[in-house]
């Protein structure tokens, strides 16, 4: 950052110069044009006196009013002893009277000498500012582009400015990134050791259960047997939860989603007593792994919760899901969407779920520029909404 800083501070001195040089110019024209003006003045001066002396000096205000018209210079005739003016041009007449010519002023310039100097200045210290600026200005692009990436989930992202004017910036930002990177895959590759080291326990438990079952009663065993497949459920889930952090790598299908958002509902429709209604009629800009992930959580959610309708439907870019059961409290509405958060009150951990569900959703559906929301539909339970 010092030697931008140093970058600017000379070429701020270079256009100060440059701009110096041009009114220096300017105001050599203009003492070239006030000499060239003196002189003119010296010869009209000499050449009126010559007229003047020819006649008698009773005569001379009649002559030099004759005069004045071919002159375009003011000269007067001051008697013997009037003192001298500073910087005064005159010549000696007779009798010691002398004719002297008004003092010469500087000239005021031209406007088109205005106008180039001005002109020329700017495009001077633009020049500059330009050739300096531009390198920076493309560094801090490059800088942008890499932090949208970032931003959009593509955590291998990298600015590489090399040595350009904010090198040591573009430096830093890559050695953060990859740090982040770094952090995120170690996180990743933890939660995927530790959830197949949690399974293989789980499975022998299974495996133990059975044998147990004749003994200790299909009851007991039964009961155990629900809370592994919560445990095996969670540890799905997280790994799932790991998946939707990374940006999408199939293309959005919208052309086959229709059929995703239907096979999903067909293979749900018995899981629940309620009834199951599907208008899906329009295609979506998704792709189609994520919408089967996204129907599958929030009608598994909609069928936990209703009383005796689910409806799902797709119009206008939104897939909206909606039931009949207690809904979602208003104060809970936005951390209803937060992983491990099972609700309060009317929709609570006794109707099944480990509380990433709807968490997995917001993900997946933000992957696609997408955002989900809840409100109160009009069969009187909640209604979530994905809206593309």
């Amino acid at each position: 950052m010092r030697a931008l800083f140093l970058r600017l501070l000379a070429g701020a001195l270079a256009a100060l110069v440059a701009v110096q040089v041009l009114g220096g110019l300017w105001a050599g024209q203009d003492r070239h044009l006030m000499h060239v003006q003196e002189e003119l003045v010296d010869v009209k001066l000499d050449w009126a006196a010559e007229r003047l002396r020819a006649v008698p000096p009773a005569e001379w205000d009649a002559e030099l009013h004759a005069l004045r018209p071919s002159l375009a210079v003011h000269l007067t005739i001051v008697p013997p002893h009037a003192p001298y003016l500073p910087h005064e041009r005159s010549v000696r007449l007779t009798d010691g009277a002398r004719l002297v010519a008004d003092p010469v002023g500087h000239l005021p310039p031209p406007l088109r000498w205005i106008v180039a100097q001005v002109v020329l200045g700017a495009l001077a210290m633009g020049g500059v500012f330009w050739w300096l600026g531009r390198p920076v200005l493309k560094d801090l692009e490059a800088l942008e582009a890499a932090s949208r990436r970032i931003a959009g989930g593509e955590l291998g992202a990298r600015a590489r400015l090399g040595d350009g004017p904010v090198g040591d910036l573009g430096a830093q930002f890559d050695t953060m990134a990859e740090r982040v990177e770094g952090l995120i895959d170690g996180q990743k590759q933890l939660l995927a050791a530790v959830s197949h080291e949690i399974r293989t326990p789980l499975a022998r438990m299974r495996f133990q259960l059975e044998t147990l079952r004749d003994t200790a009663g299909d009851t007991a065993v039964d009961r155990l047997d629900r809370e592994l497949d919560a445990i095996d459920d969670l540890l799905g889930e997280l790994l799932e939860m790991a998946r939707t952090e990374q940006p999408p790598l199939e293309a959005p299908e919208p052309g086959a989603t229709v059929e995703v958002v239907n096979a999903v509902c067909r293979r749900m429709e018995g899981l629940s007593t309620a009834a199951l209604e599907v208008d899906a009629a329009e295609g979506l800009p998704i792709g189609t792994k994520d919408l089967a992930r996204i129907v599958e959580n929030l009608v598994s959610n909609a069928q936990r919760h209703a009383g005796s309708k689910v409806r799902v439907t797709v119009a206008a870019g939104r897939l909206v899901v909606e039931d009949d059961g207690p809904g979602v409290p208003y104060e809970l509405r936005e951390r209803v969407f937060e992983p491990f958060h099972t609700g309060e009150k009317s929709r609570n951990r006794a109707l099944g779920g480990v509380g990433l569900g709807l968490a997995l959703v917001k993900r997946a559906a933000e992957r696609w520029g997408a955002t989900v929301g809840v409100d109160e539909s009009p069969l009187g339970g909640a209604r979530f909404t994905v809206a593309f």
